[in-house]
Protein backbone atom coordinates (compact mmCIF):
# COMPACT_ATOMS: atom_id res chain seq x y z
CA UNK A 1 0.00 0.00 0.00
CA UNK A 2 2.46 2.66 0.94
CA UNK A 3 5.34 0.43 -0.25
CA UNK A 4 7.43 2.56 -2.97
CA UNK A 5 5.45 4.94 -2.65
CA UNK A 6 6.12 8.65 -1.06
CA UNK A 7 3.25 11.04 -2.14
CA UNK A 8 2.51 11.82 1.36
CA UNK A 9 2.19 15.85 1.25
CA UNK A 10 -1.88 16.30 2.16
CA UNK A 11 -4.00 18.62 0.61
CA UNK A 12 -4.30 21.93 2.10
CA UNK A 13 -6.74 22.16 5.22
CA UNK A 14 -9.07 25.49 5.48
CA UNK A 15 -8.78 25.43 8.60
CA UNK A 16 -6.07 25.91 11.57
CA UNK A 17 -6.60 23.35 14.56
CA UNK A 18 -5.83 23.73 17.80
CA UNK A 19 -4.04 21.59 20.49
CA UNK A 20 -6.82 20.85 21.97
CA UNK A 21 -9.46 19.85 18.82
CA UNK A 22 -10.59 16.42 18.40
CA UNK A 23 -10.60 13.53 15.55
CA UNK A 24 -14.31 14.12 15.33
CA UNK A 25 -13.72 18.05 15.62
CA UNK A 26 -11.47 18.03 12.62
CA UNK A 27 -14.15 15.64 10.55
CA UNK A 28 -16.53 18.05 11.13
CA UNK A 29 -14.68 21.25 10.22
CA UNK A 30 -12.83 20.46 7.27
CA UNK A 31 -14.37 17.78 4.52
CA UNK A 32 -10.41 17.12 3.49
CA UNK A 33 -9.01 15.54 6.63
CA UNK A 34 -6.35 12.78 5.59
CA UNK A 35 -3.36 10.67 7.53
CA UNK A 36 -0.87 13.68 7.53
CA UNK A 37 -3.52 15.85 8.97
CA UNK A 38 -3.81 12.95 11.69
CA UNK A 39 -0.11 12.96 11.63
CA UNK A 40 -0.07 16.88 11.81
CA UNK A 41 -2.39 17.06 14.85
CA UNK A 42 -0.28 14.17 16.88
CA UNK A 43 2.73 15.76 16.87
CA UNK A 44 0.98 19.42 17.59
CA UNK A 45 1.27 20.98 14.16
CA UNK A 46 -1.08 23.19 12.65
CA UNK A 47 -1.67 22.45 8.79
CA UNK A 48 -1.45 24.55 5.95
CA UNK A 49 -4.28 27.23 5.89
CA UNK A 50 -5.64 27.26 1.70
CA UNK A 51 -6.92 30.30 2.40
CA UNK A 52 -3.89 31.99 4.08
CA UNK A 53 -1.97 34.38 1.68
CA UNK A 54 0.32 33.91 -1.38
CA UNK A 55 2.96 31.39 0.04
CA UNK A 56 6.17 32.17 0.89
CA UNK A 57 8.55 31.21 -1.86
CA UNK A 58 11.62 28.72 -0.94
CA UNK A 59 10.21 27.75 2.21
CA UNK A 60 10.28 24.09 2.29
CA UNK A 61 6.49 21.65 3.72
CA UNK A 62 7.84 18.64 4.45
CA UNK A 63 6.04 15.18 5.80
CA UNK A 64 7.93 12.31 7.12
CA UNK A 65 5.76 9.02 7.57
CA UNK A 66 6.73 5.54 8.80
CA UNK A 67 4.95 2.60 7.67
CA UNK A 68 3.75 -1.15 7.17
CA UNK A 69 3.40 -2.54 3.50
CA UNK A 70 3.05 -5.85 1.50
CA UNK A 71 3.15 -6.78 -1.80
CA UNK A 72 3.68 -10.10 -3.64
CA UNK A 73 6.93 -9.11 -4.86
CA UNK A 74 8.14 -7.46 -1.24
CA UNK A 75 5.49 -9.76 0.91
CA UNK A 76 6.07 -8.15 4.47
CA UNK A 77 7.92 -4.47 4.27
CA UNK A 78 9.24 -1.60 6.36
CA UNK A 79 8.92 2.27 5.20
CA UNK A 80 9.94 5.88 6.42
CA UNK A 81 8.76 7.61 3.32
CA UNK A 82 9.30 11.50 2.95
CA UNK A 83 7.80 14.29 0.63
CA UNK A 84 9.15 17.89 0.29
CA UNK A 85 7.05 20.16 -1.33
CA UNK A 86 8.01 24.23 -2.12
CA UNK A 87 7.76 26.65 -4.38
CA UNK A 88 10.42 28.48 -6.24
CA UNK A 89 9.13 31.84 -6.61
CA UNK A 90 5.56 33.13 -5.86
CA UNK A 91 3.05 30.77 -6.33
CA UNK A 92 0.57 32.53 -9.04
CA UNK A 93 3.83 32.18 -11.43
CA UNK A 94 5.65 29.31 -10.67
CA UNK A 95 4.35 25.38 -9.86
CA UNK A 96 5.06 23.54 -7.29
CA UNK A 97 8.10 21.34 -6.80
CA UNK A 98 8.46 18.30 -5.01
CA UNK A 99 10.41 15.73 -3.78
CA UNK A 100 9.29 12.20 -2.64
CA UNK A 101 11.71 9.34 -1.03
CA UNK A 102 11.15 6.30 0.70
CA UNK A 103 13.47 3.63 2.44
CA UNK A 104 11.96 0.02 2.40
CA UNK A 105 13.64 -3.24 3.76
CA UNK A 106 11.67 -6.36 3.08
CA UNK A 107 10.74 -10.12 4.43
CA UNK A 108 12.57 -10.94 0.94
CA UNK A 109 15.52 -8.83 2.35
CA UNK A 110 15.18 -6.42 -0.62
CA UNK A 111 16.27 -2.88 -0.09
CA UNK A 112 14.21 -0.53 -2.00
CA UNK A 113 15.77 3.44 -2.14
CA UNK A 114 13.90 6.08 -4.71
CA UNK A 115 14.65 9.82 -5.07
CA UNK A 116 11.90 11.02 -7.02
CA UNK A 117 11.79 14.95 -7.98
CA UNK A 118 10.10 17.46 -9.95
CA UNK A 119 11.90 21.07 -9.75
CA UNK A 120 10.13 23.87 -11.29
CA UNK A 121 12.49 26.95 -11.75
CA UNK A 122 11.08 30.98 -11.06
CA UNK A 123 8.41 31.44 -13.70
CA UNK A 124 8.39 27.87 -14.81
CA UNK A 125 11.27 28.44 -17.08
CA UNK A 126 12.76 25.17 -16.55
CA UNK A 127 11.59 21.81 -14.89
CA UNK A 128 14.35 19.16 -13.96
CA UNK A 129 12.64 16.17 -13.34
CA UNK A 130 15.08 13.14 -11.67
CA UNK A 131 14.12 9.69 -11.49
CA UNK A 132 17.10 7.97 -8.68
CA UNK A 133 16.58 4.64 -7.60
CA UNK A 134 18.51 1.85 -5.65
CA UNK A 135 17.49 -1.92 -5.52
CA UNK A 136 19.00 -4.41 -3.69
CA UNK A 137 16.57 -6.64 -5.59
CA UNK A 138 15.82 -10.45 -5.36
CA UNK A 139 12.93 -11.22 -7.09
CA UNK A 140 11.25 -14.06 -9.85
CA UNK A 141 11.38 -13.08 -13.27
CA UNK A 142 8.31 -15.26 -15.67
CA UNK A 143 10.16 -15.28 -19.08
CA UNK A 144 9.56 -13.12 -22.16
CA UNK A 145 6.38 -12.30 -23.64
CA UNK A 146 2.23 -12.10 -23.21
CA UNK A 147 1.37 -15.49 -22.52
CA UNK A 148 3.98 -16.59 -19.84
CA UNK A 149 3.31 -19.27 -16.76
CA UNK A 150 4.04 -18.67 -13.43
CA UNK A 151 5.30 -22.06 -13.15
CA UNK A 152 8.29 -20.90 -15.51
CA UNK A 153 9.30 -18.74 -12.32
CA UNK A 154 12.64 -18.36 -12.01
CA UNK A 155 14.79 -16.48 -9.05
CA UNK A 156 16.97 -13.79 -9.78
CA UNK A 157 19.00 -11.75 -7.48
CA UNK A 158 21.00 -8.69 -8.14
CA UNK A 159 21.80 -5.07 -7.85
CA UNK A 160 20.69 -2.03 -9.97
CA UNK A 161 20.66 1.69 -10.09
CA UNK A 162 18.99 4.02 -12.21
CA UNK A 163 19.48 7.46 -12.79
CA UNK A 164 17.28 9.40 -15.25
CA UNK A 165 17.43 13.07 -15.12
CA UNK A 166 15.95 15.61 -17.22
CA UNK A 167 16.44 19.39 -17.71
CA UNK A 168 13.39 20.44 -19.61
CA UNK A 169 13.15 23.96 -21.20
CA UNK A 170 10.02 26.44 -21.32
CA UNK A 171 8.66 26.51 -24.93
CA UNK A 172 5.11 27.43 -24.65
CA UNK A 173 2.59 28.85 -22.27
CA UNK A 174 4.56 27.05 -19.14
CA UNK A 175 2.90 24.37 -20.60
CA UNK A 176 5.25 22.38 -23.09
CA UNK A 177 8.94 22.09 -22.73
CA UNK A 178 11.59 20.07 -24.13
CA UNK A 179 15.15 18.83 -23.51
CA UNK A 180 17.36 16.36 -22.89
CA UNK A 181 17.89 14.31 -20.13
CA UNK A 182 20.63 11.73 -19.02
CA UNK A 183 19.17 7.70 -18.88
CA UNK A 184 21.53 5.12 -17.16
CA UNK A 185 20.34 1.76 -15.81
CA UNK A 186 22.84 -0.93 -14.23
CA UNK A 187 22.54 -4.04 -13.13
CA UNK A 188 25.36 -5.91 -11.15
CA UNK A 189 26.00 -9.16 -9.17
CA UNK A 190 23.55 -10.94 -11.09
CA UNK A 191 22.70 -14.07 -10.96
CA UNK A 192 19.42 -16.54 -11.28
CA UNK A 193 18.71 -19.82 -9.68
CA UNK A 194 17.13 -21.45 -12.68
CA UNK A 195 13.19 -21.91 -14.09
CA UNK A 196 11.39 -23.74 -10.71
CA UNK A 197 9.94 -26.15 -13.39
CA UNK A 198 13.71 -27.36 -14.60
CA UNK A 199 13.42 -26.00 -17.98
CA UNK A 200 15.62 -23.66 -19.11
CA UNK A 201 15.09 -20.20 -18.46
CA UNK A 202 14.60 -17.53 -21.46
CA UNK A 203 16.51 -15.53 -19.34
CA UNK A 204 19.40 -18.24 -20.30
CA UNK A 205 18.46 -18.47 -23.83
CA UNK A 206 18.75 -14.69 -23.97
CA UNK A 207 22.31 -14.44 -22.63
CA UNK A 208 22.82 -14.39 -18.67
CA UNK A 209 25.38 -12.20 -17.53
CA UNK A 210 26.71 -10.73 -14.17
CA UNK A 211 26.49 -6.79 -15.26
CA UNK A 212 24.17 -5.38 -17.96
CA UNK A 213 24.48 -1.24 -18.67
CA UNK A 214 22.40 0.99 -20.80
CA UNK A 215 23.35 4.47 -21.02
CA UNK A 216 22.09 6.99 -22.88
CA UNK A 217 21.22 10.68 -24.08
CA UNK A 218 17.24 11.03 -24.36
CA UNK A 219 15.43 13.96 -26.26
CA UNK A 220 12.12 14.83 -24.10
CA UNK A 221 8.58 16.84 -24.48
CA UNK A 222 6.20 17.33 -21.55
CA UNK A 223 3.03 18.66 -21.83
CA UNK A 224 2.28 19.46 -18.20
CA UNK A 225 -1.22 21.53 -17.61
CA UNK A 226 -1.05 20.56 -13.77
CA UNK A 227 -0.30 23.22 -11.05
CA UNK A 228 0.49 20.69 -8.81
CA UNK A 229 1.67 17.35 -9.29
CA UNK A 230 0.89 16.14 -5.74
CA UNK A 231 -2.71 16.92 -6.03
CA UNK A 232 -3.55 17.64 -9.56
CA UNK A 233 -6.99 19.40 -10.32
CA UNK A 234 -8.74 19.10 -13.82
CA UNK A 235 -5.40 19.11 -16.25
CA UNK A 236 -3.35 17.01 -18.75
CA UNK A 237 -0.17 15.71 -18.95
CA UNK A 238 1.77 13.75 -21.88
CA UNK A 239 5.27 12.97 -21.49
CA UNK A 240 7.30 11.10 -24.85
CA UNK A 241 11.07 10.41 -24.39
CA UNK A 242 13.35 8.97 -27.29
CA UNK A 243 16.46 7.77 -25.81
CA UNK A 244 19.25 6.15 -28.06
CA UNK A 245 21.36 3.92 -26.05
CA UNK A 246 25.26 4.00 -27.28
CA UNK A 247 28.18 1.74 -26.79
CA UNK A 248 30.62 5.16 -26.44
CA UNK A 249 28.48 6.04 -23.05
CA UNK A 250 28.66 2.44 -21.94
CA UNK A 251 26.28 0.67 -22.57
CA UNK A 252 26.27 -3.24 -23.16
CA UNK A 253 24.92 -2.55 -27.02
CA UNK A 254 23.72 -0.21 -28.83
CA UNK A 255 19.83 0.23 -29.10
CA UNK A 256 16.92 2.73 -28.68
CA UNK A 257 13.80 2.94 -26.54
CA UNK A 258 11.02 5.45 -26.19
CA UNK A 259 8.26 5.88 -23.44
CA UNK A 260 4.83 8.02 -23.94
CA UNK A 261 3.14 8.91 -20.92
CA UNK A 262 -0.05 10.15 -21.25
CA UNK A 263 -2.76 11.18 -18.29
CA UNK A 264 -6.04 13.10 -18.50
CA UNK A 265 -7.19 14.34 -15.05
CA UNK A 266 -10.81 15.69 -14.50
CA UNK A 267 -13.58 16.04 -11.39
CA UNK A 268 -16.57 13.27 -12.11
CA UNK A 269 -18.99 15.48 -10.42
CA UNK A 270 -19.34 19.36 -10.06
CA UNK A 271 -19.83 19.68 -6.32
CA UNK A 272 -16.75 16.58 -5.73
CA UNK A 273 -13.43 17.26 -4.55
CA UNK A 274 -12.34 14.04 -6.20
CA UNK A 275 -10.28 13.66 -9.24
CA UNK A 276 -10.55 10.98 -12.20
CA UNK A 277 -7.48 10.07 -13.69
CA UNK A 278 -7.03 8.37 -16.96
CA UNK A 279 -3.57 6.81 -17.52
CA UNK A 280 -1.98 5.32 -20.49
CA UNK A 281 1.61 4.51 -20.58
CA UNK A 282 3.38 2.83 -23.71
CA UNK A 283 7.50 1.53 -23.55
CA UNK A 284 8.84 0.34 -27.29
CA UNK A 285 12.72 -0.87 -27.38
CA UNK A 286 14.18 -1.50 -30.88
CA UNK A 287 17.01 -1.63 -33.59
CA UNK A 288 19.71 -3.73 -30.91
CA UNK A 289 19.89 -5.95 -28.18
CA UNK A 290 18.16 -4.42 -24.96
CA UNK A 291 19.93 -6.31 -21.96
CA UNK A 292 17.24 -8.40 -20.14
CA UNK A 293 16.55 -6.76 -16.77
CA UNK A 294 15.70 -3.38 -19.14
CA UNK A 295 13.51 -4.72 -21.60
CA UNK A 296 9.97 -3.04 -20.44
CA UNK A 297 8.45 -5.05 -18.11
CA UNK A 298 5.17 -4.41 -15.81
CA UNK A 299 5.57 -2.05 -12.53
CA UNK A 300 9.23 -0.38 -13.94
CA UNK A 301 8.10 2.78 -14.20
CA UNK A 302 8.97 5.41 -11.54
CA UNK A 303 6.12 4.64 -9.69
CA UNK A 304 5.76 0.80 -9.77
CA UNK A 305 2.67 1.44 -11.15
CA UNK A 306 2.47 0.45 -14.18
CA UNK A 307 0.41 -2.62 -15.28
CA UNK A 308 -0.95 -2.12 -11.43
CA UNK A 309 -2.89 -5.89 -11.06
CA UNK A 310 -0.06 -7.84 -12.22
CA UNK A 311 3.13 -8.23 -9.48
CA UNK A 312 6.16 -6.14 -10.67
CA UNK A 313 8.05 -8.56 -13.77
CA UNK A 314 5.49 -10.71 -14.26
CA UNK A 315 5.50 -9.64 -18.08
CA UNK A 316 8.45 -8.85 -20.05
CA UNK A 317 9.16 -7.91 -23.79
CA UNK A 318 9.94 -5.77 -26.20
CA UNK A 319 7.32 -3.28 -26.23
CA UNK A 320 4.68 -3.09 -23.36
CA UNK A 321 1.47 -0.90 -24.31
CA UNK A 322 -0.64 -0.69 -21.58
CA UNK A 323 -4.00 -2.72 -22.89
CA UNK A 324 -6.52 -0.13 -21.52
CA UNK A 325 -6.19 3.10 -19.38
CA UNK A 326 -5.70 2.76 -15.63
CA UNK A 327 -7.98 4.33 -13.82
CA UNK A 328 -7.57 6.23 -10.64
CA UNK A 329 -9.87 8.22 -8.09
CA UNK A 330 -7.60 10.69 -6.78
Amino acid sequence: MLLFTSNIFAQSHPSYLSKKDSLDECKKESKEFDIVDLYRMIIKKKPVDSHAPTKKAGKLHVAVLPAAGYSLVTKLAGVVAANAAFYADNEKTTKLSAVNTSISYTQNNQIILPILSNIWTKKNKYNLLGDWRYYKYPEYTYGLGGHTSTQNSDRLNYSNIIIHQAVLKHIYNSVLYAGLAYNLNYHWNVSEAGNANGEISDFKKYGLNKNSVSSGISLNALYDSRKNSINPSESMYGSIAFCPNFTFLGSNHNYQSLTIDLRKYFKPFVNSDNILAFWSYNWFTFNGNVPYLDLPSTAWDAYSNMGRGYIQSRFRGKIYCMPRPNIVLV
